[in-house]
């Protein structure tokens, strides 16, 4: 991962950004950029104005983690293509896009996935995880920008959707926003644990979820995170960005091996563990 100001630079030329914008960057423990003040105060007002619309459309949590016995503490609703209008669209433009794309250093294929994350107080602790996944879409070479939710998007294995395209998850972005606290301590929790395993007391930091910031990071084999319990009603936007599997893999192939395949005895974290996983070695000579 670089940093370069003239990405950020570009960043700033959406009228979208805020002046005070700060982009951040980090290799530790992972991969990842925290950025403060990211809209100016219009956009981000209307987003916020939008967001209890949005979020309604959606039953009360808990809600299941594909075919396992995960479960989440959300409301989350996938946003459509309509929906994307009153500082919504930023996070589907291409000016957004590439900016994730260089500042990671990472090619992206053109799907999305963008959903709109509800945690009502009080709100319990998610489960640690890292994002390593398959998931599967169908492709549309009309668009250099595509929103998941066509198909069953949770869905890595070999037979259950004959008809779609697997891809990798690379990037994950999400931004904090329409919280109800003010002057947000550490006790209040609602922010993204960072940890260096799947055990809670493997915990390094918490990103703190404060109004109008983003975290981001790379998905790899240590990128270990999740959800920590709230006492006020968090809010976010969750963004999925993906990858070709061969080209990820060769990028990841001796950190895969060495700390997931010889300790898990698998390169992916599951959405249907009990079902034949895809073939990912049919196009591909890495792992």
């Amino acid at each position: 991962m670089i940093n370069n100001s003239q990405f950020i630079e570009q960043l700033k030329t959406c009228p979208y950004i805020s002046p005070d914008v700060k982009v951040t960057t980090y290799t530790e423990p992972y991969n990842h950029v925290i950025i403060e003040n990211l809209l100016n105060e219009e956009i981000y007002e209307k987003m916020c104005k939008k967001f209890p619309e949005y979020i309604s459309r959606v039953e009360k949590s808990p809600i299941k983690i594909g075919d396992t016995d995960l479960t989440y503490d959300a409301r989350i609703y996938s946003l459509i293509d309509q929906d994307c209008n009153d500082g919504y669209d930023f996070f589907v433009s291409e000016l957004w896009k590439d900016f994730v794309s260089n500042i990671f250093e990472i090619e992206l294929n053109q799907h999305i996935t963008y959903s709109l994350h509800h945690h009502t107080a009080p709100s319990r602790s998610g489960h640690v995880h890292a994002d390593l996944s398959i998931c599967s879409v169908i492709q549309d070479d009309s668009k250099k920008i595509k929103l998941s939710g066509d198909c069953l998007y949770n869905d890595d294995t070999e037979d259950l959707q004959p008809h779609t395209q697997k891809t990798m998850r690379t990037i994950a972005s999400l931004y904090y926003f329409n919280n109800t606290v003010d002057n947000w301590q550490e006790s209040d929790g609602g922010g993204t644990g960072m940890y260096a395993n799947y055990n809670f007391d493997s915990f390094i930091k918490q990103v703190p979820p404060k109004n109008n910031s983003l975290f981001m990071f790379q998905i790899g084999a240590d990128s270990y995170h999740g959800f920590m319990a709230a006492n006020f009603d968090r809010s976010s936007m969750v963004q999925w960005f993906h990858s070709d599997i061969p080209s990820f893999l060769e990028r990841n192939q001796k950190e895969l091996t060495e700390k997931r395949l010889n300790q898990y005895l698998s390169l992916f974290e599951r959405w249907r563990p009990k079902e034949k996983l895809w073939n990912y070695m049919r196009n591909t000579n890495s792992v």
